[in-house]
């Protein structure tokens, strides 16, 4: 039996960039708010606490996005509302996920309510997160239209 690799389509190659685009934007969210949570600074120094921090923060960014995929990419009005509202769960998951990383039991609880603070007092943080998630929901769009027209010929059946 011989596999055929296939690539990736165009829609699938812009979902892959804006996962990416959401671990960059998770590791500037976490580097910049978790500072709060001294778990890697008292063992490891402040350079690789830093590197840790941004790296939980790449993590938890690629698992709220994973999570909450389902949320993105609906059409219309109500597809938009839903995001936003998706939005903002990835913003709390990506603080408990990275504020367990950082520090187990205490970043779980307090890491969420830390980026909303650190968001409050340096909005700057919030504009690439919120990029990265209207791209991650943009992107969703597309895979689920070309997604969607795979199906097409199917609904031309049962019209006829």
């Amino acid at each position: 039996m011989q596999f055929q690799l296939t690539l990736p389509s165009p829609a699938e190659r812009g979902v892959a960039l804006a996962y990416c685009g959401l671990a960059l934007a998770g590791a500037v969210l976490g580097a910049g708010t978790l500072s709060g949570l001294d778990g890697f600074e008292m063992l490891l120094g402040a350079d690789a606490s830093l590197f840790l921090r941004g790296l939980a923060g790449a993590i938890g960014g690629i698992v709220s996005g994973a999570a909450l995929r389902g949320r993105f990419g609906q059409f219309g009005l109500r597809g938009d509302a839903t995001a936003f509202f998706a939005a903002l769960l990835a913003t709390m998951s990506l603080g408990i996920v990275a504020g367990t990383l950082v520090l187990p039991i205490l970043g779980t609880m307090f890491a969420p309510w830390l980026i909303i603070v650190a968001i409050g007092s340096k909005p700057w943080l919030a504009l690439p997160w919120a990029v990265a998630l209207f791209s991650f929901h943009i992107a969703r769009r597309a895979h689920r239209a070309e997604r969607d027209s795979i199906f097409k010929w199917i609904e031309k059946l049962d019209g006829a």
